[in-house]
């Protein structure tokens, strides 16, 4: 006697959203590190760019861009007037800034500090971010899980600052806070 019988093999992806999401969960903080150092090195970048034009303006005139009409970093927009639209807006916008703001990254990227003259301080700042754009996961992976230097500490924001130098620095938001946003205030 043959038995009729129905022989199925159910598969499902179920088991698979695990693994998935543990493998999501344990690169995060490394995609984030990753996308957050492509921002910095873009600002960077932008920073370098506005200051060879700012020391080009301040070699040719004695002082860096104060004409009335304009107001903050528009006083730096106006010496990139010959670059083609796209690649000016693209030079003013911080990509974390973007993350963080969005269509409003545009008018709130950078500040710029006016009245500055070439004998200032070589340390005083130029051009900052307008905001702490940045930030540092630290302390998110568990020891065991990974090889190597281990990150500790707090959660850290922070933004990059431009100095009358050239030189480009990195402030936490509490550092930028008490050392240079005084130093800002001060000259207005």
């Amino acid at each position: 006697a043959a038995s009729n019988s129905i022989h199925t093999n159910l598969i499902s992806p179920a088991p698979m959203v695990p693994i998935f999401s543990s493998l999501l969960v344990l690169n995060m903080p490394r995609w984030i590190r990753t996308r957050g150092n492509k921002y910095m090195i873009t600002s960077r970048e932008n920073l370098s760019k506005m200051w060879l034009k700012l020391q080009t303006y301040a070699t040719e005139r004695g002082h860096f861009p104060n004409e009335p009409g304009e107001e903050g970093i528009d006083k730096v927009k106006t010496l990139f007037g010959q670059w083609p639209k796209a690649r000016r807006k693209r030079l003013f916008i911080s990509p974390a800034a973007q993350a963080v703001l969005g269509v409003d990254a545009a008018n709130g990227s950078y500040a710029y500090v006016e009245g500055l003259r070439a004998t200032d301080e070589p340390d005083m700042p130029i051009i900052y971010e307008a905001g702490p754009w940045h930030h540092e996961y630290r302390g998110v992976l568990a020891p065991d899980l990974v090889e190597g230097e281990q990150e500790t500490g707090p959660y850290l924001r922070w933004r990059l600052v431009l100095q009358l130098d050239g030189t480009i620095r990195h402030y936490t938001e509490r550092e930028f806070t008490k050392r240079i946003l005084p130093r800002i205030k001060a000259r207005e």
